[in-house]
């Protein structure tokens, strides 16, 4: 993906910094912890290296039930849901922790702007909007209209779907592909 900072990071940033400290662990894992796991098991002496744990970030972002994302798609079910809201009880849940920051005078300032230390870097991420994105229909409602069709092709390949199925939020969408990516 490439690491983003932005004057301006909103949803779409935090997901793809999320994902490249995915990555980054990933690379951590099996480039230095493995490897120095194999030197200390056949006795090989060696100089640990030293690397940024992205797991502390990892937790801030997406470990239920405090996690960023996991508290994003429970704002979202909330039929008094807001931005203001989620930005309120992420501070709540991430005051102190030393990935997780926000201006002591941001009620005055911004009051959606929070900021995550990164292994790249501090990104200032602004909450603006996160509900609306992070609930996007627009695959299932273009997968209704096309099961709907009246052309006989159109409607065989987009066979109406499960009423019963609960849509799934874009964050939740996208730590289940990143997932199965790692």
């Amino acid at each position: 993906f490439g690491f983003e900072i932005f004057d301006d990071n909103s949803f779409e940033q935090l997901c793809i910094n999320f994902c490249n400290e995915k990555l980054q662990q990933l690379f951590n894992q099996e480039t230095f912890l493995d490897e120095q796991a194999v030197y200390v098991e056949q006795g090989i002496p060696f100089e640990p290296i030293k690397f940024i744990d992205s797991e502390p970030v990892l937790k801030v972002i997406e470990a239920p039930p405090k996690g960023i994302l996991p508290m994003l798609d429970d704002e979202c079910k909330l039929p008094e849901g807001a931005d203001d809201k989620f930005m309120d009880k992420i501070q709540d849940a991430h005051t102190g922790h030393p990935n997780f920051a926000t201006d002591k005078h941001r009620k005055l300032n911004n009051k959606l702007n929070f900021e995550i230390v990164h292994y790249a870097g501090t990104v200032n991420y602004n909450a603006s909007e996160w509900m609306v994105k992070n609930k996007d229909t627009f695959y299932q409602d273009a997968y209704t209209a096309m099961s709907n069709s009246s052309h006989a092709l159109t409607k065989a390949l987009f066979p109406p779907l499960d009423a019963r199925v609960q849509i799934k939020s874009l964050s939740s969408v996208f730590r289940q592909q990143l997932s199965a990516l790692m």
